[in-house]
């Protein structure tokens, strides 16, 4: 351990090093004080400084020093400064980010703010309390009005609730700034006509673009109001927002003077690094502190420029409100002396930059600030390497390149430490990781990922889905029992599991056993020609001992004992990346330990509801995942880059769509007054600008700047405003670069060892034939065959279990609901359809009939959502159906080109000059593309127009009379936006008929060819990523095939 004599010269020796503005930030001690500090300009040296000069000169104590930064990593910096330079009294310095100093005035005084019983908000508990709220809502309230959806604007009061509470806003508030905003826009530029039209003289107000203007801040004022709400059901489950121990601390200390001076008394000099990204609580925090002070000693360091967070307006106005509240007495400094980055990059950066109105140089009156940065780095300062930005023809040959550049500097030695490719979001990196990872060269990441979506959480959620199933009724799991079976840590031998399903697939339906008899039927196993019958016996027993232990432990015990005992813990500590897998299991263990706490009572049925939930929500139990290795590039987004400095900057994948803001109406966000936020539309674009200068200024030497021109299906791509705006600048255009053939065959050759076609081993064929003995083709066999072969065996010849999906259920549920209308209309004698109420009674009949296939919510959701869309279809629909028609024709056997086929086409309008149209109902809002005829890229054409076409076929085979189906029409059981339910017919010429005749034709001679064993290789199909990498997946139901309905 040092002595304090050595860190009185460490101190020395650094205050030394300081250039002559950072000392004059560091010396004036007393009073306020603003440091502009841009990039690499030495901030936290300066803020470090401040402090050991702070103790140093004067009689204040660590204690009465308070610095407040945004990140655990600025404390952690900060501390680790303070330490090397003034030794173990940096320890005593009180180092918070905002919400850990609110935090401490609350554990500090708990007997003033009593709130030890309350627990963090779930994700899903505010998805469950902003429903509620909805569902409370009046028919005609601005947010229910016009909306299909009841729970459309749920991630619009998520979003204003969370930005209410970050920059303290009350609904009076943005009432008042409502009024003032509407009151304010007949006298706007952009909503006065600027000349003479035809339906308008200049100067009158553009009154259609007011009204939807007004529209859109009524429905803010609707949502403001329902706040209060929100926050009395938070109290009322005793929950509390992350962001509300700031408000907590901001009331107590306006409603108790002596808690707040207490600390005002205590910090005699406060530091705020980062002041530029402050929301509105942050600041009021931060004034209620300095308050008791005419001068406080408040040392506010900031740049207005790398403000990576949005209302730069509120921002800047917080700076410069806090400037002019203390004009006469303030220090203002600027740091402009970069240790970073060579003069050039300065330029570069810079001149993007001041395409940005909304900075503190534009806006602080009679103050003359230049931010024009000067290199002053030894090696870098006076490079002569420029920016350079280079356009590919697309996106592969953009990834190639840049892994070829950074191989080509790991040959020659240089430490990739010093190597950053940056992007905007952590998608755009994918297939360089996957370059990177074949070539062998190293790389850092790290990104926050949903261990929901891991195989090996998935894999654990079977077994316990299982569990639940057949606790609740047995023999209900089998088609989970079959994905089990092939986990590789069971043990199971695969060939075992298929010969098991040929003998299974074998016997009628009414006389075969059930997979978890057979899989205990010792006798019945050694009578198989099986390698391994005795893993198939453990597995059983191992499952049987499961479920008693689960009606006789708690959850999370059980959950323990599974963990523990399926083979699951021992697979993770013998995986090369045992460490990850390991923090994963933890995670997921903890969540659930963490709801038990919660929920004394939970069941693991509550405990699978709660995670369907979740996944249907697309909520995310996060952990970080870091990929390290030793000399290794790193991989960051711009945000993440903030702080970090490297040789070599690659920004990548800079197009329109990954850089700039996305469309206002995609953002599930309510359009704000620029009365409440002081930022108007252009806000979002300079944002993105700053981002841009943040990730630009990382770079010391080499800045690379690289977009596509076109993506993987060649559609154009938009380079980002801001290429245009350094070009421009600079007068310097994007270079094309033509990349090598050799090194793009190279990269498309890796990509393609990723994407490698799952195959199974080919069975005996005396097996698969009996298996195939009496096969009709019927629309959904041939869709399910043309999109993966693979599926097509596992599904229709060794007739994998497989649970029916719940949007099938409901629409199964909507079918038997019409069958019975239109049954009860052929059968009367005025072919009067039956009432609306007997409609909707008949489908909630079916509904209770399909309840098994459901969770206990969801079978409620689409009761109701059945309930309030239903009638409207009635009315729209079925009173105007054509009623010489045949519903749910069931044809069973016909041939067509020697084929066999059958299906149930929903049903047939017979019209007279013999003249027939097949009618398909269809849930949800189906996709255009899928009734498209073939086209080149698409051969087969979409699966509706193979529907259509096919049933024409099936049809005319059935009834081979005059009759001629001429047409296919979908109907769509589901509203859209405007509340229509819409019909799409398609016409079926003789073409159409022969392209599908020669589709059966060829599927089915491969079906007797047994060609099924190749996987289709999409990486969204269930049974390729089944049977490439034992990948567990949701459901093997395709919603697509199912909606075929036959």
């Amino acid at each position: 351990m040092h002595d304090l004599p050595h860190y009185h010269a460490v101190f020395e020796r650094e205050l030394a090093r300081l250039n002559p503005a950072q000392r004059e930030a560091v010396t004036h001690i007393e009073g306020p004080v603003l440091v502009l500090a841009g990039p690499g300009t030495g901030k936290t040296h300066v803020l470090a400084a401040r402090i050991g000069r702070i103790l140093q000169e004067t009689d204040a104590q660590a204690a009465n020093i308070l610095c407040l930064t945004f990140t655990d990593a600025g404390v952690h910096a900060m501390r680790e400064r303070l330490l090397q330079w003034i030794g173990p009294e940096g320890h005593r310095v009180h180092i918070f980010t905002f919400h850990s100093f609110c935090n401490s005035v609350i554990q500090d005084n708990l007997e003033y703010f009593g709130r030890s019983d309350l627990e963090p908000l779930s994700e899903l508990e505010r998805v469950d309390i902003i429903r509620q709220l909805l569902d409370d809502l009046d028919a005609n309230h601005a947010l229910r009005r016009r909306q299909s959806d009841p729970y459309f604007y749920e991630a619009h009061l998520h979003d204003l609730f969370r930005r209410m509470k970050a920059e303290n806003w009350t609904a009076e508030l943005i009432d008042r700034q409502i009024d003032a905003y509407l009151d304010s826009l007949p006298f706007r530029k952009e909503f006065i006509y600027q000349t003479n039209t035809r339906q308008a003289k200049k100067g009158d107000p553009k009154q259609a673009k007011i009204d939807e203007v007004s529209e859109k801040m009524e429905r803010l004022r609707a949502a403001a109001h329902l706040f209060p709400l929100y926050t009395q059901a938070l109290l009322q489950a005793r929950r509390y927002d992350y962001e509300d121990m700031i408000l907590w601390v901001l009331k107590a200390f306006k409603e108790n003077e002596a808690l707040l001076r207490t600390y005002q008394e205590q910090y005699l000099y406060l530091l705020v690094d980062e002041y530029q990204d402050t929301n509105g609580a942050q600041n009021e925090v931060l004034q209620q502190l300095i308050s008791y002070w005419d001068s406080p000693n408040i040392f506010i360091v900031g740049d207005d420029d790398q403000s990576i967070f949005e209302f730069q307006g509120a921002r800047l106005k917080n700076l410069t409100d806090f400037f002019e509240q203390y004009r006469h007495e303030i220090k203002l400094v600027t740091l402009t002396d970069n240790y970073r980055s060579s003069q050039h990059i300065l330029d570069t950066s810079g001149a993007l930059i001041a395409h940005n109105e909304k900075r503190v140089v534009n806006n602080l009156e009679d103050i003359d600030i230049s931010k024009s940065l000067l290199a002053r780095h030894v090696m870098f300062a006076a490079s002569d390497i420029l920016p350079h930005m280079v356009s590919y023809a697309n996106r592969l040959q953009e990834d190639a390149d840049i892994v070829a550049q950074i191989e080509h500097l790991h040959l020659n030695e240089f430490p990739l430490e010093e190597v950053a490719v940056i992007y905007a979001k952590h998608k755009q990196a994918r297939r360089l990781i996957a370059l990177l990872e074949k070539k062998g060269i190293p790389y850092n990441t790290r990104r926050r990922v949903n261990i929901l979506d891991l195989p090996l959480i998935a894999t654990l959620r079977q077994m316990m889905e299982y569990a639940q199933a057949e606790l609740s009724r047995p023999y209900s799991g089998e088609y989970l029992l079959f994905r089990i079976l092939h986990v590789d840590f069971v043990g199971c031998l695969p060939a075992d599991i298929a010969k098991l399903s040929a003998w299974l697939s074998g016997l009628a339906d009414k006389t075969a056993p059930h997979w978890r008899e057979v899989i205990g039927d010792e006798k019945l196993l050694a009578q198989l020609p099986l390698q391994q019958p005795a893993a198939l016996l453990r597995l059983s027993a191992w499952l049987e001992q499961l479920l008693a232990d689960l009606v006789n432990m708690p959850l999370v015990s059980w959950l323990e004992r599974l963990i523990n005992r399926s083979g699951l813990l021992g697979h993770v500590l013998q995986h090369p990346d045992k460490v990850w897998l390991l923090q994963v299991l933890s995670t997921f263990f903890e969540f659930v330990r963490t709801e038990s706490d919660k929920h004394p009572r939970l069941s693991l049925r509550r405990l699978l509801e709660v995670l369907h939930r979740m996944d249907d929500n697309r909520l995310a139990i996060e952990l970080n995942k870091n990929v390290t290795a030793s000399g290794g590039v790193n991989l960051v987004t711009a945000h993440s880059a903030k702080g970090l400095e490297f040789q070599y900057v690659f920004v990548i994948d800079c197009v329109k769509d990954q850089w700039e803001p996305q469309r206002r109406g995609n953002s599930y966000r309510f359009t704000l007054p620029d009365t409440l936020t002081f930022s108007g539309e252009e806000d979002a674009l300079e944002a993105r600008r700053r981002l841009f200068y943040v990730a630009m200024t990382r770079a010391k030497a080499h800045l690379h700047l690289s977009y596509s021109r076109s993506d993987a299906n060649e559609s154009p791509l938009a380079r980002a405003v801001f290429i245009d705006e350094l070009a421009a600048a600079t007068g310097r255009e994007a270079i094309e670069k033509m990349v090598p053939p050799a090194v793009v065959l190279e990269a498309q050759w890796l990509q393609l060892l990723e994407a490698e076609t799952p195959r199974l081993p080919e069975q005996e064929k005396a097996e698969i034939d009996a298996l195939l003995e009496g096969f009709t083709l019927s629309v959904s066999a041939l869709n399910r065959f043309l999109r993966c072969p693979l599926s097509f065996y596992y599904e229709n010849v060794l007739r994998a279990p497989v649970l029916q999906s719940e949007a099938a259920s409901y629409g199964i549920a909507v079918h038997q609901a019409l069958q019975r209308v239109f049954d009860r209309m052929t059968a009367s004698f005025d072919k009067h359809f039956p009432l609306e109420e007997e409609f909707v009674g008949f489908f909630e009949h079916a509904m209770e009939q399909q309840r098994g296939y459901f969770g206990a919510r969801d079978w409620e959701r689409r009761l109701q959502w059945g309930r309030r869309h239903l009638p409207a279809f009635y009315r729209q629909y079925v009173l105007h159906a054509y009623k010489r028609a045949r519903v749910e024709l069931n044809i069973r056997r016909v041939e067509v080109e020697g084929v066999p086929l059958s299906g149930v086409i929903d049903k047939v309008e017979l019209h007279d000059g013999l003249r027939t149209v097949v009618v398909d109902y269809k849930t949800g809002r189906p996709d255009a593309s899928r009734w498209r005829p073939p086209t080149d890229k698409s051969p087969h054409g979409g699966t509706y127009w193979r529907q259509l076409v096919f049933y024409k076929l099936l049809y005319e085979a059935y009834d081979p009379g005059s009759r001629r189906v001429e047409a296919g029409q979908i109907v769509c059981l589901d509203p859209d936006s405007k509340g229509h339910f819409p019909v799409y017919t398609v016409a079926i010429d003789a073409d159409d008929a022969g392209l599908m005749r020669q589709m059966i034709v060829e599927t089915y001679d491969r079906i007797r060819r047994h060609d099924f064993y190749d996987g289709c290789s999409r990486p969204d199909c269930a049974w390729c990523n089944f049977t490439r990498r034992n990948t567990p997946v949701d459901s093997f139901a395709d919603a697509e095939i199912e909606g075929l309905d036959d």
